[in-house]
Formats: structure tokens, C-alpha cells, sequence
């Protein structure tokens, strides 16, 4: 399984992100365009959140699982919320940012994803090498 690249180049040149397991990344999408969101800490550490219900024993453990087969280097902890049923899956990693490039203020259905000019996204929201419509 291949690792995500992650190309840091001087002059400010974009990060090129791939998720390691594209089927994981797709499935981890949904659950961040649902539930999830994104924390940015003061020392640049990006945390990935997802809001889940604790009836749902089997979606806590997908998401755990995709969070790791996406990003093999991160680990996925848990914050309980048993007055509200929920827990947040969260793992932490700075390539998150390039991951989900939707994130932003606001409402996320209504943000721009920040892909490179001229790349185009594929179904999954995974930038293309073609820059065709």
C-alpha cells in the first residue's frame, strides 16, 4: 500500500497529497462533509473530527479504520459525549489541510474547494492529473 506523498518544496510550492487507500479517503470524505470538521491548532497541529453516534458501534470503527488506511501515520483517539450519545474520532496530522481543501469558515456546502489551478477533482474530491472538464 502506497504512502501519501506528501512534496514540500521551497518557494512555497503546493503540498501533492494522495490519500494511501482512495476507496478510505472517499468513505472519510463523507463522514467529514457530514460530521466532521477540521481544528487548526495555534502551533499549526490540524486536528480531524468526526461527530458520531455511540448506538453505531460498526461506523465509529469504519471511520477509525479509513482515518488510518487514508493517513497510515495517524492514530485515532476518542472524546466521549455520554450525555449526548456521541463520540468525536479524532486524529491528528497537518496534511489534513491538503486532505480536505473544503475547509474554511462557514458552511461547508457552500465553500470552494482550494485545489490547484488547472487540477480537476474526480467524484471522490481526489485531484486529477487532467485539467480537461
Amino acid at each position: 500500500m502506497a504512502q501519501p506523498s506528501g512534496v514540500h518544496e521551497s518557494g512555497g510550492t503546493p503540498i501533492c497529497w494522495r490519500p494511501a487507500h482512495k476507496p478510505s479517503y472517499a468513505y472519510l470524505l463523507g463522514l467529514y462533509l457530514g460530521d466532521g470538521w477540521l481544528s487548526v491548532k495555534p502551533r499549526g497541529g490540524v486536528v480531524l473530527r468526526v461527530s458520531l453516534d455511540l448506538r453505531y458501534e460498526a461506523i465509529i470503527e469504519d471511520c477509525c479504520a479509513a482515518m488510518v488506511l487514508a493517513m497510515p501515520q495517524c492514530r485515532p483517539g476518542f472524546v466521549g459525549y455520554r450525555a449526548a450519545q456521541a463520540v468525536q474520532v479524532q486524529a491528528c496530522n497537518k496534511l489534513w489541510l491538503h486532505a480536505f481543501p473544503q475547509h474554511g469558515p462557514g458552511r461547508k456546502h457552500e465553500r470552494r474547494s482550494r485545489s490547484r489551478t488547472g487540477s480537476r477533482r474526480s467524484s471522490t474530491g481526489i485531484p486529477t492529473s487532467s485539467s480537461a472538464a
